[in-house]
């Protein structure tokens, strides 16, 4: 009766190890996996946020540009400036009639 025992024992310690051993592979590929996941995840998000900060800075580059050309033309010299270029004398543009034709 003293063998059954020690062999009992073995072979609980043996499964054991075994359920042990298991277990460990088993948190050690999903540890691994979701590191490889939140790692692609992340560069994913960090090039998309990228090409969405470029589109911002572009946008801004053309609403930047924009507001100077409204204020250019909005401004009273822009208008004056129009305002007398239309009324200054333009001789070539003067053609006389002649009343005896």
């Amino acid at each position: 009766m003293a063998r059954t025992g020690k062999k009992t024992k073995r072979r609980s310690r043996s499964v054991l190890l075994t359920v042990t051993v298991v277990t460990f592979l088993v948190s050690f590929i999903l540890f691994c996996s979701a590191a490889f996941f939140c790692k692609t995840y992340q560069n994913n998000l960090t090039a998309k946020m990228q090409t969405l900060e470029a589109q911002v800075e572009s946008i801004q580059t053309a609403n930047e540009e924009t507001q100077k050309e409204v204020d250019t033309l909005a401004s009273n010299k822009r208008v004056s400036a129009m305002a007398e270029s239309s009324l200054t004398y333009q001789g070539q543009n003067i053609q006389s009639v002649d009343e005896n034709k």
